[in-house]
């Protein structure tokens, strides 16, 4: 089992992507949470399309240094990079009716071309809203490297 951290609690991924998150709270902050810790196995995940089932088809990713990658499509193309060891740390979520947002601390590994992996820390802000079938997903999603 590899273990990943989101708001200084433990959430593990293991076999077939089951979950567990030891949470509490209230009901719209509590899915939104469980919504960022279903994000880590995909973002970790050796197929980066699978992670697009944690966003709206409408979703605007922004990374410094890129072009917005806008709607699934271009997240198909362009967000392809497999990441280890995902940690995401909310430090505020706030949830009004269907839309939230989180901010807070991230981590992972990137595996540069030469074979190297190096820590990418940064800050997140990221806005989700709930979809017609009840999830949770992130419609703007920002990073920033922390400095």
């Amino acid at each position: 089992m590899r273990g990943s951290t989101l708001s200084g609690q433990c959430v593990r991924s293991g076999q077939n992507g089951v979950m567990q998150q030891h949470a509490q709270g209230e009901s719209g902050e509590f899915e939104v949470r469980r919504a960022l810790a279903s994000l880590i196995p995909l973002l970790e995940s050796p197929d980066p399309a699978a992670r697009l089932q944690r966003y709206t088809s409408d979703a605007i990713f922004v990374q410094p240094g890129a072009a917005p990658v806008r709607g699934h499509e271009e997240m198909r193309v362009r967000n392809v990079t497999v990441l280890h060891g995902v940690t995401l740390e909310p430090e505020l979520i706030e949830v009004r009716d269907d839309l939230a947002y989180a901010f807070g601390w991230f981590n992972c590994g990137v595996d540069t071309p030469d074979g190297q992996r190096v820590e990418v820390p940064a800050h997140f802000l990221m806005v989700l809203r709930k979809e017609p079938d009840g999830a949770w997903r992130i419609a703007r999603e920002f990073i920033t490297p922390t400095a």
